[in-house]
């Protein structure tokens, strides 16, 4: 069953959208990726002729990607966490617990991610350039500030409309 305040959260289409985004995004950098490599192998060992962009841009492609995906994980909350305490807990208890032992420092360290991410890339993207591509680095940089922002809104949606505990929840051992 919804609680009341999933049931009245007008927010849940535009999340779901920047889900299904993300995850498309995070396909098409896997893709491309694992074309570049499939190139590298055959460009070197079929027609003997290796390709010297390949190894930079699968790189960058596993870059974009890796920083997709851990939006995504920020989304459906499979980032890495220490869930020894939080199993022990029920009801109101875990619901307070994951939102500010959990999901709060998510949301601080994802606007913590955004605002250093965009000064970063600016700060040095620009005087950098790529090695085989000879563009600013800005533009690998600019990954950061890209999944920063799904990341901030994942987890402000997590922290404020998600809820943690089901009316199934067994109540808590008696000792």
């Amino acid at each position: 069953m919804k609680s009341q305040r999933e049931g009245t959260n007008i927010f849940r289409p535009y999340i779901d959208r920047l889900d299904h985004l993300m995850g498309h995004l995070t396909l098409v950098c896997f893709v491309a990726m694992m074309g570049t490599l499939f190139w590298q192998v055959f460009s070197r060992f079929i027609i003997s002729v290796p390709a010297t962009w390949t190894e930079e841009a699968a790189r960058y492609c596993f870059m974009y990607m890796t920083f997709f995906g851990a939006a995504l994980g920020v989304r459906h909350s499979t980032h890495f966490g220490v869930t020894l305490l939080a199993a022990r807990l029920r009801g109101r208890a875990r619901d307070r617990y994951i939102r500010l032992v959990i999901r709060l420092p998510i949301l601080l360290a994802s606007v913590a991610l955004l605002y250093y991410g965009t000064r970063y890339m600016l700060d040095f993207g620009f005087a950098r350039r790529s090695p085989t591509f000879h563009f600013p680095m800005a533009w690998v940089y600019l990954v950061i500030p890209l999944s920063a922002l799904p990341m901030t809104c994942f987890a402000a949606y997590n922290l404020f409309y998600e809820t943690t505990t089901e009316e199934s929840d067994p109540p808590p051992p008696i000792h």
